[in-house]
């Protein structure tokens, strides 16, 4: 029993698949529910329910597959129902990872429209450096090519992502020459750095003003793609 992340129920499917597991792995996500069946590590039956609407086979596998949030509980040596899957395994994990980098890729903005929106904040807080989108440890976009500027930053997202579920929505830290801060939204984060002698009182401006557009409109399209 767990939690889906950022990488939805792929990594469960491809496990159960190494490991030549039977059962059915239950999943729940707000109002929508759904079953994927396996035997000896193939995949043979998925079903999904939302609003009393149901649908089955590789439909509803792809729909499941879209899901990055809500709970699964894998239920051993169930028998599936009946057969709606029979593509081989190779061709459905290979769908299933297209389909997963489609999604990543179509939800995060550009480093482009990223560097639009720093720019726009320079205005106010020239000590400005960076701007990031993160979706848990995963850095989606971001503004700078400085490499060691690029891993320092890395490296506050994953201490960040270690702590428990209690952590803030927003976190700033001073390191030296360095300042952060991580403005966080559901599974998305916008990800300021700034030079050491920027006001906290700036860097906080910039991160609200970055949470409406960076991780609002980010949102948007995210829950419009899995609609």
């Amino acid at each position: 029993m767990g939690r889906l992340d950022r990488r939805g129920s792929l990594p469960l499917v491809e496990s159960a698949h190494h490991h030549e597991w039977s059962g059915v792995i239950r999943l729940r996500n707000g109002r929508m529910v759904g079953a994927v069946w396996m035997v000896k590590g193939h995949l043979v039956h998925a079903v999904m329910l939302q609003d009393g609407a149901q649908i089955e086979g590789v439909s509803a596998l792809e729909s499941i597959s879209a899901w990055r949030e809500g709970t699964y509980f894998l239920d051993p040596n169930a028998l599936p129902p009946a057969r709606t899957i029979r593509l081989g395994m190779a061709d459905v994990l290979s769908a299933l990872r297209r389909s997963a980098e489609g999604e990543r890729r179509e939800s995060a903005p550009s480093a482009r429209g990223l560097s639009e929106v720093l720019q726009a904040l320079r205005e106010r807080v020239p000590g400005l450096e960076s701007l990031s989108l993160s979706r848990g440890i995963t850095v989606e976009a971001t503004t700078t090519a400085d490499a060691a500027e690029r891993e320092w930053v890395n490296g506050q997202i994953r201490r960040y992502c270690d702590e428990d579920e209690s952590m803030p929505e927003r976190l700033f830290v001073q390191d030296g020459d360095h300042a952060l801060l991580i403005v966080k939204k559901g599974r998305l984060a916008a990800v300021l750095s700034a030079r050491g002698a920027t006001a906290p009182e700036a860097l906080l401006w910039a991160g609200e003003e970055a949470q409406k557009e960076v991780l609002d409109r980010s949102d948007e399209v995210s829950v419009a793609g899995n609609s």
